[in-house]
């Protein structure tokens, strides 16, 4: 990963990620308020220079997984991807990267 100056705040990629409940088994509404608030405490964010996250539940299947923004104004995944490679970074690395790590933190969450 190219070493990135911090970015202002107001210019860094924000990322709102919803949680599929589904995602942490049959029980897994539950749990899913619980879970977001230990990805966001736990989340390793290797991007942290230029890219911030929040984690909610997915309790709408009409809305989309993840949304990109930047202060408040949404993004494209065309846009994000342009954004991510001014730090010679692409946008699906990125979510790959998210989804790996989620993975690792549902397992820890779970204490599996």
């Amino acid at each position: 990963m190219k070493d990135a100056i911090a970015v202002p705040k107001e210019k860094q990629l924000s990322v709102l990620y919803r949680v599929e409940p589904g995602c942490l088994g049959p029980d897994g509404i539950n749990y899913v308020k619980d879970f977001c608030q230990y990805a966001h405490n736990g989340f390793i964010n290797h991007y942290k220079a230029y890219v911030s996250y929040q984690f909610i539940p997915r309790f709408d299947k009409s809305l989309a997984e993840m949304e990109y923004s930047i202060n408040q104004r949404p993004l494209s995944s065309e846009k994000a991807d342009q954004y991510m490679g001014l730090f010679a970074q692409t946008l699906s690395n990125f979510e790959d990267d998210l989804e790996e790590q989620l993975t690792v933190l549902i397992d820890k969450f779970f204490k599996r």
